[in-house]
């Protein structure tokens, strides 16, 4: 799947493999690669004062004089946002995978189809490839 894109190099992926549970069992789950990218940042500073009451430890242990100790910590927190490619065996399942996807958006009366894009039955791929079963075992 990486020669898809062959100049950038994913930071997740998930391989094909055929689905053995559930209502899609049997079918191909397909491939994706995630492409992940910095595109902000937060940076947090927290102060901290702490107060000793006990004079006997006063100006020890980064306690000033009069018993008090003021520390800075910073942290920073990157916005990421991750860009999903997901592989299909051949363009015309892609455009109906999508199809079938859009239309259960568009449809209120439809529940939304994740699935379309998730993974493609073996009766759908033997449409265009009839010799699928035999290929694979080779």
């Amino acid at each position: 799947m990486e020669i898809v894109v062959p100049d950038l190099k994913p930071g997740m992926s998930n391989r094909f493999q055929q689905s053995t549970q559930g209502f899609s069992r049997g079918s191909l789950i397909l491939g994706s690669l995630g492409y992940k990218e910095e595109i902000g940042q937060e940076v947090e500073t927290t102060i901290r004062v702490c107060t000793l009451k006990d004079p006997l430890f006063f100006g020890i242990s980064g306690f000033d004089e009069t018993g008090k100790k003021t520390t800075k910590d910073k942290r920073t927190i990157p916005y990421e946002r991750v860009t999903w490619l997901r592989v299909f065996p051949n363009e015309e399942i892609g455009r109906n995978a999508i199809k079938r996807y859009y239309d259960t958006l568009v449809d209120d009366s439809l529940q939304t189809d994740l699935g379309a894009l998730s993974y493609v039955g073996l009766q759908t791929i033997q449409e265009y490839e009839p010799q699928i079963l035999e290929l694979l075992k080779k």
